[in-house]
Formats: C-alpha cells, sequence, structure tokens
C-alpha cells in the first residue's frame, strides 16, 4: 500500500468516523482532551446550554481523529509481525529441511517413559534413535496373569511375545509433524510448538501368534476335577448317606492362548488375560440315578432282617427266630461305585472327548466282612443251643459207655453269604432267612474225655415175684428211665420223663392202691420202680424235692424209706446238688429191679438213725440220713418219712375208711363228715369239670381240664 493510498485511506476513515458521530449526537471519548479555539467573553455570564450545543462537533471530530491514527498504528504492527511469522516460518523450515521440526518430542504413553525431544534430528538420525529404543523395548519385561488365579502370573518379554515400536511408522509421523495442512496452520501449529511441544505418539505393533515363543509353554489349566459321590453310613442308623458327586471344570491353552493375542498391548507393564470362559469336565456318574437307587437300598435295609434257626430233622429242635435291626444289617455291607472303565485317560483339552465318552457307574453291593456276619449269627443265638445225647448207653464192667453218641448243633454252619445279601434286598415284605445250625465236637458228650461219670455212685435193687403183670410195668419203666442223665443243679421228674402209663407205650393193667383200698389200673406196680430209684438217690446224696410213701406198708420195701408213684399225681422229684453230672442206670431180672447211679464220687450217704412217731393210730417214721464229702466235711444230718396206717380200711383216727364215691367227670368229691376224706359227689357249675389232681382236694376247673384229670392218687405197689 503507498503513502497516498494511506494517507487517503486514513483521510476516509477520519471523514467516516466525524459523520458517524456527527450523526449519532455523541461525544467522542477523547473530545474533552482536545483544544477549543472559541472563547467567550470574559464579562458575559456562561450560557450552559449553548456552550454545550457550540463544543459537541469539535470533540466528535478530535476522537476521530485518535481512532484513525491507532487503527494506523495497529494495521503496520500486524502487518509487521506476520510478515515476521512468515519469515521466521520460511526461515526455519529452510533451516530444517529433511530435519524434524523444532519444538517436536516423542511421547510413549505407556506411563513410565519421560517424552524425548527429537526437533532438529534428521531422518536418519531419528530412525537410528527409534531403533535403539525399540530394541531396549524388546528387552522389557512384561508380565501376564493366568485367568484361574490373579496372582499367579507369567513373566516374559516384549520381544518374545511379538511386541513393539513400530520404527516406520514412528518417523514418518515424527518427519510429518508441523507440515501438514495450509500455510496458515502448519504457521500456527510452528508458533503453538514454541509454548506447547508437538507430541507424536510412539507407534507400536503387536504381531502376536500361538506360535510366539512366550506362549508356546503354555499347558490346559484344570480349575477343577470332577469328583465322584460318596456313600457313607450315618453313626446311629447306619443309613446310607449318598452326596453326590460335581463336575469338574477345565480352561483349554488353545483359549489361553487366543485371548492374550486378542488383548495383548505392547505399552502394557502388565497384560490383563481377563476372564477366560471354563468347559465343564461331567463327573462320571448320573447323581439322580443314583440318588434314586440309594433311597431304594435305604428302604429295602429299614426293614431288618428274620434269621430262623435250621437244625437237621433227626434232631427235635423247634426253630428259633432272630430279629437283626436295619443298623446292624446296614453295618455288614459294603456299597461301592463300579466304574467302567475303571481308568481314565489323563484329563487335558487333547482328550477331553474321550474322557467324556462311554463313562457310568454300577451300585456294588457286598457283605463287608462276611466272618463279622458269620459271628454277629452266633452271638445272637449263643443262648440257643441243641445240646448232644449219648444215644445209646451201655455200662460195660460197670463202666458207662456210650458208642454211639449224638452230637449237639449250635449256630451257625457255613451260609451262602450272597444268600443273606438277596434276602436283605428282596421284594418281600419280610426279609426272613434260614440259617443251618452246625456240629460242635465240645457239645459230643464223651464219658472217656469228659471224666465225670465213671463210678457207681448210688445203687439199690427190689426183689417180686416173676412173670405178675406189674413186672410188665417195671421193666418198661424202667427202659425209658434207663441212660436218663441228671447235670449238675438240675430237678429231674420220674413222671415228667416217662409221662403218662398207658397201652400204647407198654404198661399193661395191675393192682394199685387207690385211696387206701386195693384196685386195678393200667401201669400199676411202678411204685416198686419209684421206691428202688428213691434209694439209690438216697445213698447217691440227692435231695428230695417232691416223694410220698405208701399208706400202707408193703414189707419187701425197705421200712420208712420208700415211695409211691402215680399219673399225674404223686411224683417223685430228686434234684442233683453234687458238682457232676449223675447217670441213671437200670437193669432187671426176673425176680429184681436194681436202679444204678454213676458220676464222681464226691461224698459217702447211709442211714444214720431212724425213729416213729405216734400219729394216732397210724405211724409217723423218720429216717435220718447223714452225708459225708470226701474232704471230712459233713453235711448237716437230713431225714425222709413215711406215714403208715393201721391196716387196711382203717383211718389214722381209727375209723373205718369210706372210699370215695365215684363221681362223674362233672362231679366232685365233698367231704360231708370232715374226716378228710370225700364222701360224697358235688355237680360242678356249666362248662366246669373235676379236677382230681389232689388227693384231698378234689375242685371244678373250667373246661377242658388244664390240669390233671384222671383219678388220683394211685399208689401204684
Amino acid at each position: 500500500m503507498s503513502q497516498s493510498d494511506s494517507e487517503g485511506a486514513q483521510h476516509d476513515s477520519v471523514n467516516l468516523s466525524d459523520e458517524e458521530s456527527a450523526e449519532s449526537g455523541e461525544p467522542t471519548p477523547f473530545s474533552e482532551q482536545l483544544p477549543d479555539s472559541d472563547e467567550q467573553p470574559p464579562d458575559q455570564p456562561p450560557d450552559p446550554i449553548a456552550e454545550e450545543s457550540a463544543e459537541q462537533p469539535a470533540k466528535r471530530s478530535r476522537t476521530k481523529r485518535i481512532f484513525f491514527w491507532l487503527a494506523v498504528c495497529v494495521g503496520s504492527l500486524l502487518i509487521l509481525a506476520v510478515g515476521g511469522n512468515l519469515a521466521a516460518y520460511g526461515i526455519d523450515t529452510r533451516v530444517h529441511n529433511g530435519q524434524v521440526l523444532r519444538n517436536v518430542t516423542l511421547s510413549f504413553e505407556d506411563g513410565t517413559t519421560p517424552d524425548i525431544a527429537i526437533g532438529g534430528l534428521s531422518e536418519d538420525d531419528l530412525r537410528q534413535l527409534l531403533e535403539d529404543l525399540a530394541a531396549q523395548h524388546g528387552q522389557r519385561t512384561v508380565e501376564w496373569s493366568l485367568p484361574t488365579d490373579p496372582s499367579r502370573t507369567v513373566t516374559t518379554t516384549m520381544s518374545e511375545l511379538n511386541l513393539g515400536i513400530d520404527v516406520d511408522a514412528t518417523v514418518a509421523n515424527a518427519m510429518a509433524a508441523g507440515r501438514s495442512g495450509n500455510l496458515g496452520s502448519r504457521v500456527e501449529q510452528w508458533l503453538d510448538a514454541f509454548s506447547d511441544p508437538h507430541r507424536v505418539s510412539v507407534s507400536y505393533f503387536a504381531e502376536t501368534n500361538p506360535n510366539s515363543p512366550a506362549l508356546a509353554d503354555v499347558e490346559d489349566i484344570i480349575v477343577s476335577e470332577p469328583t465322584d459321590p460318596k456313600i457313607e453310613f450315618a453313626d446311629t442308623s447306619g443309613a446310607i448317606i449318598f452326596t453326590p458327586g460335581q463336575d469338574g471344570s477345565i480352561i483349554c491353552a488353545s483359549d489361553i492362548v487366543s485371548q492374550v493375542i486378542a488383548v495383548a498391548d505392547p505399552k502394557a507393564q502388565k497384560i490383563n488375560v481377563g476372564e477366560i470362559p471354563t468347559t465343564t469336565v461331567p463327573t462320571r456318574f448320573s447323581n439322580q440315578a443314583l440318588t434314586a437307587s440309594i433311597s431304594e437300598l435305604n428302604r429295602k435295609t429299614a426293614r431288618g432282617l428274620t434269621v430262623t434257626s435250621k437244625t437237621p430233622p433227626s434232631v427235635s429242635q423247634p426253630s428259633v427266630s432272630r430279629q437283626f435291626t436295619s443298623a446292624e444289617i446296614r453295618r455288614w455291607l459294603e456299597i461301592d461305585l463300579e466304574l467302567r472303565p475303571t481308568r481314565l485317560p489323563e484329563l487335558s483339552c487333547a482328550n477331553l472327548s474321550e474322557y467324556n465318552s462311554n463313562q457310568s457307574a454300577e451300585i456294588k453291593i457286598a457283605l463287608a466282612d462276611p466272618q463279622a456276619v458269620h459271628t454277629a449269627f452266633e452271638e445272637r443265638y449263643s443262648d440257643d443251643i441243641v445240646p448232644g445225647n449219648f444215644g445209646v448207653i451201655t455200662v460195660l464192667n460197670d463202666t458207662p459207655v456210650a458208642p454211639f453218641p449224638e452230637p449237639g448243633y449250635r449256630c451257625c454252619d457255613e451260609f451262602d453269604t450272597d444268600g443273606v445279601l438277596h434276602t436283605i434286598f428282596s421284594d418281600q415284605d419280610d426279609a426272613s432267612l434260614e440259617v443251618p445250625f452246625r456240629q460242635d465236637p465240645e457239645l459230643l458228650p464223651d464219658f472217656a474225655q469228659d471224666g465225670e461219670i465213671k463210678v457207681k455212685v448210688g445203687e439199690f435193687t427190689t426183689m417180686h415175684q416173676p412173670n405178675e403183670p406189674r413186672v410188665t410195668n417195671i421193666q418198661r419203666f424202667a427202659d425209658l428211665v434207663r441212660g436218663a442223665i441228671i447235670e449238675p443243679s438240675e430237678l429231674f421228674s420220674l413222671n415228667d420223663h416217662v409221662g403218662e402209663r398207658t397201652e400204647e407205650k407198654g404198661f399193661v393193667e395191675a393192682g394199685v392202691i387207690y385211696r387206701g383200698i386195693f384196685q386195678t389200673d393200667v401201669g400199676g406196680g411202678v411204685s416198686q420202680f419209684a421206691t428202688t430209684f428213691f434209694n439209690a438217690a438216697f445213698f447217691a446224696g440227692l435231695d428230695f424235692r417232691e416223694y410220698m410213701s405208701h399208706s400202707l406198708y408193703i414189707s419187701r420195701y425197705p421200712y420208712g424209706r420208700e415211695a409211691t408213684i402215680s399219673w399225674p399225681y404223686v411224683d417223685l422229684v430228686v434234684e442233683n446238688t453234687t458238682p457232676y453230672p449223675i447217670l441213671i442206670w437200670t437193669s432187671y431180672t426176673d425176680t429184681s429191679i436194681t436202679v444204678t447211679m454213676y458220676s464222681t464220687k464226691s461224698l459217702e450217704a447211709e442211714q444214720t438213725d431212724q425213729i416213729e412217731v405216734e400219729e394216732g393210730v397210724c405211724v409217723r417214721v423218720y429216717t435220718e440220713r447223714t452225708r459225708t464229702y470226701l474232704d471230712g466235711r459233713q453235711a448237716p444230718p437230713d431225714r425222709v418219712t413215711a406215714l403208715y396206717r393201721p391196716e387196711e380200711g382203717i383211718t389214722c383216727t381209727g375209723e373205718p375208711f369210706v372210699p370215695a364215691p365215684d363221681c362223674d367227670d362233672n362231679e366232685i368229691g365233698v367231704d360231708t363228715d370232715d374226716d378228710g376224706w370225700p364222701d360224697s359227689c358235688s355237680v360242678c357249675p356249666t362248662g366246669q369239670i373235676a379236677d382230681r389232681s389232689e388227693p384231698r382236694n378234689d375242685v371244678c376247673v373250667p373246661a377242658p381240664a388244664q390240669g390233671r384229670t384222671e383219678e388220683a392218687p394211685a399208689q401204684t405197689q
């Protein structure tokens, strides 16, 4: 712009300002500072209104002139500044031609490496700098955490992960810094760099691949192994407790590598791999199916087990049942899960398909300890023993022998353990099992081995006429008693051992004394065997618990030391008070009966006194016995008694004996004259019959008779 142009412009500017000011009627800001050429006469008072009207044009003119010159100054300065900046920018770019512009820095943006000033560096120098930095960056340690446990890390380097600085891209970006855009924007960027250096971000590359050295050793991570279910037994009830199995999980190495590749950041000091989905490894069992099976096992074992003894047919022993509770039988069991296949490949992602296929389980039940079950049965049946017997016993040369003894039995013989399981888990409402009893050698009687029944400890013989019916009964009774054994502290009853004398048993009709009168009945005469047995027991030292003498003395018996017997009353009962078993042995001839008792000698018994006491016209005989033990001790004397009438048909009061009337089955004898014997009959109430089990006290009992109904007592001769 020429000077004339400038002046014209200034003039136009001033005129425009004056006109605008005049039109506006407003004073210029500087109007009060300009000189005023018009003066008021000093002798006239000033006119404020006139003065104000006169001063306004002058003020506006001065203000316009001031603004004009200010604009001229500012414009000149701007022209000089722009021109200077352009000149400086042009000079600076020419100076840095082929170099990085002034005030440019490299920014790493990793939070740890400070910016590096690269302004003025040539492209080659910049490249060399970046290559050195890239080499250093490649050796920088970096960690990446395992997804299963962030505290566990893998340490490697940037170069091993194929992470690094992109030198070419960074050089290109740095050389282009400040050189992009139009001239104005380039100058603006150049000027801004003086106050805020231009930052060029370092470019990185991430070429991570599965074959990277840092990823080559990555292995599958087993987060959790699949667990098999457990089967246990409750402490108290023994119920089967089923704990289901749990699925496992695994993280495959390929998934880890893929995730590392996806999230790898070459600027990071530590790579957070993040969550990687796991692969489920199922348990080898169907928990639902096994739960149902265990529930069924608990149901079937809840009913317990009934065990019934079984003896050979030759043993006359009734079956005995014993009950085992559910808790007891559950303790016998061993429950396992049988796996198929029994061995699996090592768990890994490579063989996961094989690991998960063709797997199954089956509940296997067995007796954990069959011998323990056997022992449990034996303990439960410990009191149920079938004693052995001597079989056919004989006495040879005064020595008792048992050539064919029969063994005893006890629980239990070998039994089928599978049968126990089958019974427990059968579909029957009640689980019942038969167990065989076994022969026990310890229950096999053996005289020679025991050494307790070996010598004669008591013996007595009575005589009789031959070929009489009563002899048949005496010998038959002897046959039935022969070989009986009285154990220590055991009671022995002749009536209980032989039972009722009947024709079916081989007894015949013979003489009896029935209520003081001589009569006949089946089995008559066996009182002679009772008397013979009584005396053998007397000298063997046995105690008498029940006995009765004949009412009339019979000369073939020892006076005061004899007994009668009838069915069902009276009876002869003795007790073995010695520490050894006693064998009763009988023998006879045509004219005699002998009872011998064999045992171990422990005492000597003898009659030491006998006295008579009158009871009315009857006589009470007291026979004293003294027992002396082998060690010299002597037991207090005891005695047996007998009451004899003076003759047949006379009572102890001396009055004639009136036989009891022959009452019907529904009648009882009644003593109307209070002499102690029935003399008339009385009908029992409806539904009752007579019980004549006592000699002097018939009673009515409910029919059918619960006691002895035969007429008694019949005193056999």
